[in-house]
């Protein structure tokens, strides 16, 4: 493959006529050797994949995200699958982090 390159910046392009009759640019050769495909990195130890929980709770409309419910639908989840009352003065972030956290915790018991 043929290749331009930019005379200040060093950058290089891919070769087509109509970039050719740029001035700042200049033919740089050719590529002939042929391209190895990437190899995948050997590890020491097999990856381990983590069990993912679903970020969903089943509320009294529906499925409902974690991060999409309100302060009322976390804390009502809260105590009726954990037994766990949540201060609802709280942010709804924290609230949220809460119910991700008891979930991580116990395990989902919409989807065990």
């Amino acid at each position: 493959m043929r290749y331009l390159q930019h005379k200040k910046t060093g950058r290089k392009f891919a070769y087509t006529e109509i970039l050719a009759r740029h001035p700042d640019l200049k033919e740089v050769g050719t590529d002939t050797a042929p391209k190895k495909a990437p190899q995948p990195a050997e590890t020491a130890e097999p990856a381990r994949q983590e069990q993912k929980t679903p970020d969903e709770i089943v509320t009294e409309s529906g499925a409902v995200r974690v991060g999409d419910a309100d302060k009322d639908a976390l804390a009502t989840y809260a105590e009726r699958h954990f037994g766990t009352k949540l201060d609802k003065r709280k942010s709804q972030a924290d609230l949220t982090d809460q119910v991700r956290e008891l979930i991580k915790t116990h395990g989902h018991p919409d989807f065990d």
